[in-house]
């Protein structure tokens, strides 16, 4: 097994998707720094491979790569439906606190 059987960002060829800079044009960009990133936040393979990567790297590759981790780059994205099914849940779960014998309906 070689350093990178298996990893989420090298084709079947051997091909690696991360490789690529941006003035050298013999080292073209082999996929668009915004799909790096939804593929970072999205799937958690792809994010783990892509730590396992990046010092293998060239320099100037790393370099470009690593600016893509700044801001929230890392943190998941969640979809509308999940964002509003947990805060459903959290309307859900609360309970419902009342006060008196007859549950603060003002009877009495």
């Amino acid at each position: 097994m070689t350093c990178c059987d298996g990893e989420w960002w090298i084709a079947d060829t051997g091909e690696n998707y991360l490789k690529g800079d941006y003035v050298d044009c013999h080292n073209p960009l082999r996929l668009p720094d915004e799909w790096i990133v939804a593929f970072i936040r999205e799937i958690p393979e792809a994010r783990a491979s892509f730590f396992r990567l990046l010092g293998s790297m060239l320099p100037d590759e790393q370099v470009r790569l690593r600016g893509l981790l700044e801001g929230d780059t890392l943190t998941p994205l969640v979809d509308p439906k999940t964002h509003e099914d947990n805060f459903q849940h959290v309307m859900n779960v609360q309970g419902i606190h009342t006060v008196g014998p007859y549950g603060g309906t003002g009877f009495g």
